[in-house]
């Protein structure tokens, strides 16, 4: 979700595009399944949406990690380009929270605001929680780059990213045993999720020059590799059942086979599909834009989607599916103009460090 390379590639951001939507819907339908109820039509979409949508953004951004050999350098761009975003959410938030807060309770409530403030200290989003997603790639690659990471032998990425999948696991599993001993609390600054995340950005880079390759074959994509992804997916979802949904966040995973199985084939599915599909120029803006896209989001995850969900739910398949889609794809098109003047006016705040802007200058590198 963080930007990339200089030269873009049309189909990943066509992943990313896909992927914030899936982000936008999942958000609503969660909404929706707390009215609905666990056994409805949108509990089952929310789990399998769920299954695969962050393990998506961390593959993606794995695509294009790479070993630096300045590590101070590269982790000052890294708090440049994820942590400055998350802190100019939080303080557009701050506002937000006060006028929400007089309206449902009538108070501003500023000394809870205020707390939720202070959370952000300990790596923890309050006020924009969808921005977690940041924080926790932050600490991710900055403990990558530490380690010497991504190898340039791919390989070894693949193998370590599972590796890495395993432990972060066991250790979230067992995680009064290792915050004792290590004195961290559970997910300061996401250190803990991180390493789970560690593992689907390096299987990301083990398996990039393979997916790349595909690229320019649709006819197999087409033919051979979706259908069988899509059987394996249907298959896995059927036979390896997660009781729990994948909430990355909060580091819920439910058990191990499952979450590793579902995360992997449905982030290779949507990859799959989307080299497969043509791009256009709505895709890749909202591509090239994921970043604005995800804390705008939170607008509504905290504000607004429990409301619509409420006003116009009706229990009906049907109806919950095409009142969902709508109410998703209205809410990123309300999106354009904050993203346009963010992009114009202070483009260092939200993910472009180092473009200069009419009020701010470039940061340094």
């Amino acid at each position: 979700m963080k930007p990339i390379m200089k030269q873009r590639i049309e189909w990943v951001d066509t992943a990313k595009a896909i992927g914030m939507f899936l982000v936008f819907y999942g958000h609503y339908i969660e909404k929706v399944s707390q009215i609905e109820g666990e056994t409805g039509i949108a509990m089952m979409q929310l789990k399998f949406i769920y299954s695969f949508t962050m393990p998506l953004f961390f593959i993606l951004s794995g695509f294009f990690a790479r070993k630096h050999q300045d590590k101070l350098r590269q982790i000052k761009k890294l708090f440049l380009q994820l942590i400055i975003p998350v802190f100019a959410f939080g303080l557009l938030f701050f506002p937000l929270w006060l006028l929400f807060n007089k309206y449902r309770f009538g108070d501003f409530l500023f000394s809870e605001v205020v707390k939720r403030g202070l959370f952000y200290l300990s790596g923890t989003p309050q006020l924009d929680f969808i921005t977690w997603f940041l924080i926790c790639l932050f600490t991710a690659e900055v403990v990558l780059v530490l380690m010497g990471l991504p190898s340039k032998f791919k390989y070894l990425n693949l193998v370590l990213g599972f590796l890495f999948l395993t432990a972060g696991f066991l250790i979230i599993e067992n995680i009064h045993f290792f915050s004792t001993y290590s004195e961290i609390g559970m997910n300061f600054w996401y250190f803990h999720e991180s390493i789970i995340a560690m593992g689907f950005l390096l299987i990301g880079n083990g398996i990039f020059p393979v997916i790349s390759a595909l690229s320019s074959k649709k006819d197999r994509l087409f033919y051979l590799v979706i259908p069988i992804v899509t059987i394996l997916l249907f298959l896995s979802q059927m036979y390896l059942k997660n009781e729990q949904v994948l909430i990355m966040s909060v580091s819920q995973h439910g058990d191990f086979i499952p979450f590793v199985v579902h995360s992997l084939l449905g982030s290779i599915l949507i990859i799959s599909v989307v080299m497969a599909l043509p791009s256009n120029k709505l895709i890749r803006f909202i591509g090239s834009n994921t970043l604005i896209l995800l804390g705008l989001n939170g607008i509504f995850y905290h504000f607004l989607n429990g409301f619509i969900a409420k006003w116009t739910f009706i229990d009906h398949p049907g109806y919950i599916l095409s009142n969902s889609l709508f109410v998703s794809i209205l809410s990123m098109a309300l999106c354009y103009p904050a993203i346009l003047i963010f992009n114009r006016y202070l483009p260092q705040l939200f993910g472009r460090p180092f473009v200069d802007g009419p009020i701010l200058s470039a940061f340094k590198k």
